[in-house]
This record gives structure tokens, C-alpha cells and sequence, in this order.
């Protein structure tokens, strides 16, 4: 027997051990008198809740459902000693995510980040010293007055888009993905992207896919498990590393692209800074900030766009009610600029029921609690993944009427004029000390390019060869899964008018003064 025993592999046995230990160790710590928020009953004591969550497309419609069955604005599962809360209503994440931000400010840290390359994006950084010294970084050049400095090269992509519009393209959403890459390509390295087809922001695509897979409550809970690391990519539980092989080398082809001269992280490896230079590991810091803006930025500019021209195409009214504001405001021989913007209340409006309407990450990015902590009587154990809904919370029939329509007026005065809370009243930017760095120069970018569209576009569904408009459902349009995406669906996208056509050719003569994005 003992031979046996022996004999067996300690790829087996080793783990084995280890894997109930662990388990034992995390059950131990999260003991309290109180009960955890309430969620579907864990099928037994090991594994919790694992193969109980929901998958598939829009999985924050169960939780939504939980919470009206249960009756709570928090739903707690747990899977292999990991748990995990998803918050459903504005009232309790701004409670927990903003006003407890000192203790729920982290990020869950799996092997996936280790082997996959994502340990050193600023996104998914735990709240320590580390991450203290990137946010600094970023602050100081992605700030309001910092963000100006990106115009030039967004005015300079965004016309590119409108000349690309008038043709030839396979299809639209390939011309949306190309202008929000090569916004954050041109940027951070100075690198022109003229096809969405070119290798490196294929690379941060597939980087993007790996990452998603762990974006869901659950869906990384095995790989929690400490002992994992020494198991094979082709040993059960292991292949996770196959992915993340795959993801650590497009993330290192993103960071080893060369800087252009006019480019931010040229000039930052390059600064006199005194405050920069005391960074120990500068030259990382720096490098990883053009991979981290490059996987943020690109399809989630990319989503909101794809849903505002969706969102023309089925409330022609809306749209008609934008261009006659537009019409008004800078008349119809010139292009918006960023100064017209606090001229233009119902542009502000339809950019903000953008936001609200499909928001592209669903859930955010997780959360990760430091300490334990205690909301409305439920306990929530110290390293708990916390996910805010945000499709549930801004689709909150209490707070929104018909929330599955699109209606900018929703956002406006009486008066007409914009009443939201500006860009902080945006959830998809997320909340407390993790909301997202670069939201100044997203929300330029999105914000412009509809004015643009607006201005010299018209928008409209489709018709068949009986000339009858093929009708477009919303659930058709988009992939939904831990990322929202749209389809390039049917639509047309034309010029307004000759001269409208004209303007949009004539933005290949402008000098974009100013091509300079460093400080």
C-alpha cells in the first residue's frame, strides 16, 4: 500500500492536500455571527456555489432577478472558500464602493493576472503602494487639464472616421474600431493605425478576450487556488496557462512598441520630471501606462459609439432634434469644436443616455474588500470580489421610467438645459478610488464624435427591395457578455447634403496645429 501510495503522482496528491487546506483556511477566516447577503444555496461545503452561476449572455439579468426574489440589493455566492457580491442598486454601491472606499478599493488577484500579464495594468492592480504610483502617473496627464493636450490627435482621428464613412467598408463598425484604436495607439506612442485589421490592436483584442473570460462573478474562482501554479497547462485545472500564454505575449507586443517622438510615453521616458524620475521602476511604470490606456480605451470607445449610432437609426426624432440643436448653435459650414460644448445641452444629453442605455462593461471591474465589513445587517468577509451592476442600475425603473428606451430629455431641466452631475454621474466609469483614469479624454472622444456625426451625417435603418425599413431589435445588434459589443448591423449612414459631403472631405487639408501630446 504504502508503494502505492508513492507511486502516485505529487501532481495529484500534493494539490489535493493543499486545494482542502486551502479551502478549510478560507472558511475559517470568513466566520461571523452575522449572515452573508442572501443568494442561491451553495451546494455543498467545498466548491459553494461553483457551476450556480449564471453564464452566458446578460448574466446581470439573473442577479437582477435574485435580488426581487430575495429582496436585497446585494446577492452573495461563494465558490472554493472565494466570495463574491454583486451590488444592484446605486444606493448601496455608492455606500460601500465610495463612501468605504478605503476598504474596497482593491482588486481580486488570480493566477490568471500572474501568468497572463495582466499584474502590472493599472486596472486590475491591487490597492497598494504600486498602484499608488501608477494612479499618480496617470492622474498627472489624464486630468481635465491634462487631457486637453489630446485634442489635436482626436480631432485629427475622429475626421478620418467622417472620411472614412463616405466609403467603400465592409461594414461601419470596422471604420468605429479603427478611429478609437488609433486614438489611443497615436497618443500613447505616436503609432498611425489606418485598419482595424493591423496586428497590434488585433493583439490587444485578443489580449481583451482572454481577460474577459474572468470579468463575471465566478468564472475565476478555481483559479484563486494557490496550488494551481504548479500544475501543467494539459493537467486538468490547468489550462488556464494555455490562455494566458497567449495573453502575456500580446500584452508584451503592446509594451515593446517603439515611441514616436510625439507620443506620451515617449516624453515620459525621455522627462526631466524630478517627481517622475523618482519612480525605482520608471521605465515600466511608464511602458505599462501605454498598455494599460491601449486595453481600456479602444473597445470600450469603440461600444459607445457602435450604440449611439444604433440608438440614431431607431429614434430618428432624437436625432433630428440633435442636428436642428447643432444647426442652431455652430450653423452648417463648419465642424464642432470642444469649445462648443457647454453650448450644446442636448448633444451633452444624448451623449449621457449613451452611457446610461447599454453600458458596455455590465458589471465594471471587480472590487476586492481589504477588510470584512457589515451593509444593511449582511456580513461581507475581508477579500470578497465585489461587482456593481450597472446594468441594473441604470436600467432602475424607480429611478428611470422606461429605462429600456432611449430618451435624452431624461437628463435635462425644464429649461432645457443639462441638470446631470457630468462626468461623474456616468457609472460605466466606475466608482470610488478605482474609477477609470483616462475618463476625461473617453468621454472628449465619445462626446466629439457624435457632435461630429451629427453635424454632417444622417443616420437611418435600412430598407429591404419592397423599400419597407428592416426593423432592428436591440437584443440582435450586440454580443452580451462581460463586455457588451455591437454587431455591425444593418443601417444607413449618409452625408446630410453637398455640403456637408464637401466639409467632411475638406478635414484631409487641415493642419492639426499642436500634434504634440507629451507635456
Amino acid at each position: 500500500m504504502t508503494g502505492s501510495l508513492l507511486s502516485l503522482p505529487y501532481l495529484f496528491v500534493i494539490p489535493s492536500l493543499t486545494f482542502c487546506i486551502t479551502v478549510a483556511y478560507y472558511l475559517y477566516q470568513h466566520t461571523s455571527p452575522l449572515p452573508y447577503p442572501p443568494g442561491p444555496k451553495a451546494r455543498n461545503f467545498l466548491t459553494g456555489n461553483w457551476g450556480q452561476f449564471p453564464a452566458g449572455e446578460k448574466v446581470y439579468l439573473k442577479y437582477i432577478e435574485w435580488g426581487r426574489q430575495y429582496g436585497s440589493d446585494l446577492i452573495h455566492m461563494e465558490a472554493f472558500g472565494q466570495h463574491y457580491v454583486v451590488i444592484n442598486s446605486f444606493k448601496a454601491a455608492n455606500e460601500i464602493l465610495e463612501k468605504r472606499a478605503l476598504i474596497s478599493s482593491s482588486r481580486p488577484f488570480t493566477l490568471m493576472d500572474e501568468f497572463g500579464g495582466w499584474g502590472n495594468v493599472l486596472g486590475l492592480l491591487p490597492y497598494a503602494d504600486r498602484w499608488r504610483n501608477f494612479r499618480k502617473l496617470f492622474h498627472q496627464n489624464f486630468r481635465p487639464n491634462g487631457a486637453i493636450k489630446f485634442r489635436p490627435v482626436q480631432l485629427e482621428k475622429i475626421h478620418r472616421f467622417l472620411r472614412d464613412l463616405l466609403g467603400p467598408y465592409d461594414g461601419f463598425m470596422d471604420c468605429v474600431v479603427t478611429m478609437s484604436e488609433s486614438i489611443a495607439f497615436a497618443t500613447m506612442y505616436g503609432y498611425d493605425i489606418t485598419s482595424h485589421q493591423d496586428h497590434l490592436p488585433r493583439s490587444a483584442r485578443q489580449a481583451l478576450g482572454v481577460v474577459e473570460q474572468g470579468m463575471l462573478p465566478g468564472f475565476d474562482a478555481y483559479i484563486h487556488l494557490p496550488f494551481l501554479r504548479y500544475l501543467p497547462s494539459w493537467f486538468p485545472g490547468g489550462g488556464f496557462k494555455t490562455l494566458a500564454k497567449g495573453s502575456r505575449t500580446c500584452i508584451e507586443e503592446i509594451k515593446e512598441v517603439p515611441s514616436g517622438k510625439y507620443s506620451l510615453v515617449g516624453e515620459l521616458l525621455h522627462t526631466n520630471n524630478g517627481e517622475i524620475n523618482a519612480f525605482p521602476d520608471k521605465v515600466d511604470i511608464v511602458k505599462n501606462m501605454g498598455v494599460t490606456t491601449i486595453l481600456a480605451s479602444s473597445d470600450t470607445t469603440s461600444s459607445q459609439i457602435g450604440t449611439f449610432i444604433l440608438a440614431m437609426a431607431l429614434y430618428p426624432d432624437v436625432q433630428r432634434k440633435a442636428q436642428r440643436e447643432l444647426d442652431q448653435v455652430i450653423g452648417t459650414n463648419r465642424l464642432p469644436s470642444f469649445e462648443d460644448r457647454p453650448s450644446l445641452p442636448y448633444i451633452e444629453a444624448v451623449y449621457h443616455e449613451v452611457m446610461r442605455w447599454i453600458p458596455v462593461i455590465p458589471f465594471g471591474l471587480p472590487h476586492n474588500t481589504t477588510e470584512p465589513d457589515v451593509y444593511d445587517g449582511y456580513y461581507i468577509p475581508k477579500g470578497t470580489s465585489l461587482f456593481a451592476n450597472i446594468w441594473a442600475m441604470n436600467h432602475d425603473e424607480n429611478v428611470y421610467e422606461d429605462p429600456d428606451k432611449f430618451i435624452p430629455e431624461r437628463h435635462l431641466g425644464p429649461n432645457g438645459t443639462a441638470v446631470t452631475g457630468g462626468i461623474n454621474s456616468i457609472l460605466t466609469y466606475g466608482f470610488g478610488r478605482r474609477v477609470c483614469v483616462g475618463r476625461h479624454v473617453a468621454d472628449a472622444t465619445v462626446w466629439m464624435t457624435i457632435a461630429c456625426l451629427l453635424t454632417v451625417y444622417d443616420i437611418f435603418q435600412t430598407k429591404d427591395r419592397d423599400g419597407k425599413e428592416i426593423e432592428l431589435d436591440v437584443n440582435d445588434c450586440y454580443h452580451f457578455g462581460a463586455f457588451v459589443f455591437p454587431k455591425s448591423f444593418p443601417c444607413k449612414i449618409s452625408p446630410r447634403s453637398e455640403s456637408a459631403e464637401r466639409m467632411i472631405r475638406d478635414t484631409s487639408t487641415i493642419e492639426y496645429e499642436g500634434l504634440r501630446v507629451g507635456n
